[in-house]
């Protein structure tokens, strides 16, 4: 596969980062500055995953009728809908609550399984270790400017409109070169995915797959974690942009290792990723150590997330439909996350903010499971 699909693959990760990040980094804090307690911001997040999970089998529906380049603008008009609904009403998005989880809902449903195709078909698998480590240092140097520029003009939305606006539209141009000469001889049904995840080859898979569910929990939540400590806005912009410079020099390197060496790499990413979930429980946190401790959450996780991800596309190569396979798993870990965070929030109720321990806590467990089942794959 020639370089060229690695740099529009590349090129698309540039603008997606740029637009993607309110709903990305920002939401969870924008939604406790409107007021939400706890329980309500994890119960947003729930019918969030739990709505991406039902709409996920009309990726590749959708991807088999329309192609990639139409399926992918669905979701990036969804994405930019969500966005400006969350600017827009920052006093008062309970009017536009439904309406904003449901656009983001649909971006994700249909996003996530198409980036999942797209590595499929454009990546080789021995060098994905190393094409993550790239998209990850891509993805860490456009989060630092688009960030920056969040934090600064929060307060400015049209600014914000026409910066999430143009920079995701323009996100599709990469795409719609890439897959300029796609074809789909066969058509995909809404009930296929369903169907695969009660299939004998596929069930052996779902346990560790709900493992997956509660660090991409806690990392949808530890911007929350960290505003609440800092209470400002451009302090916890500062924090996520230092993090994501050490992490985009660092990162690029455990690419490569993830390619040679991953069940050593999975040991000591696992290890450091259970690390830094047991400190957020345990430390005090001054300004300067949630620099450090945001640092080490993000180089983990990514690390963490790369290395695993390198080892089930190994393991699952074989599988009869890589499209259907992954958007099965989609389904799976969107249900799951639905469950847990169904239960996290009430469980906020009564604990409130302690409730971030019960998250760490149950992520660090979640990693080592996730070792332990896939050391010998």
């Amino acid at each position: 596969m020639s370089n060229k699909n690695h740099k529009l693959i590349y090129l698309y990760n540039i603008f997606y980062e740029l637009g993607s990040t309110v709903a990305e980094v920002f939401s969870a804090v924008l939604l406790y500055r409107m007021g939400f307690d706890f329980a309500q911001i994890i119960l947003f997040f729930g019918l969030k995953f739990g709505t991406m999970g039902l709409l996920s089998p009309f990726s590749p529906y959708s991807v088999s009728r329309i192609g990639i380049v139409k399926s992918n603008a669905i979701s990036i008009i969804s994405l930019i809908v969500g966005s400006l609904l969350l600017i827009m009403n920052q006093d008062n998005v309970s009017n536009y609550f439904l309406l904003t989880f449901i656009f983001f809902s649909i971006a994700g449903a249909i996003n996530n399984p198409i980036e999942h195709m797209i590595s499929a078909l454009y990546i080789n698998p021995e060098q994905r270790g190393k094409i993550n480590g790239i998209v990850t240092i891509i993805q860490r140097a456009t989060a630092i400017i688009s960030i920056a520029i969040v934090g600064l003009f929060l307060n400015n939305a049209i600014i914000l409109y026409i910066f999430i606006i143009t920079t995701l539209f323009i996100s599709l141009i990469p795409y719609k070169i890439l897959v300029k000469n796609e074809k789909h001889e066969r058509k995909y049904s809404i009930k296929e995915p369903f169907k695969h995840i009660f299939s004998s080859s596929f069930r052996q898979y779902i346990p560790t797959f709900s493992m997956q569910s509660f660090p991409i929990i806690e990392r949808s939540l530890i911007a929350l974690f960290v505003y609440v400590l800092v209470g400002d806005i451009i302090v916890l912009s500062s924090i996520i942009i230092v993090a994501s410079v050490i992490e985009m020099i660092i990162i690029y390197v455990f690419g490569k290792v993830t390619d040679r060496s991953s069940k050593k790499t999975f040991f000591v990413a696992t290890s450091l990723r259970s690390l830094v979930s047991l400190s957020l429980i345990f430390l005090n946190f001054t300004t300067f150590l949630l620099y450090i401790m945001q640092t080490f959450f993000k180089i983990t996780n990514k690390v963490h997330q790369n290395v695993f991800g390198v080892l089930t596309q190994r393991a699952t190569k074989e599988q009869v439909d890589p499209i259907i396979f992954t958007t099965s798993k989609e389904m799976v870990l969107c249900f799951t996350e639905f469950i847990i965070l169904m239960l996290f929030s009430f469980t906020a109720l009564f604990i409130e903010d302690r409730i971030f321990v019960v998250i760490f806590l149950s992520s660090c467990i979640s990693v080592w499971i996730m070792y332990f089942k896939w050391r010998n794959k």
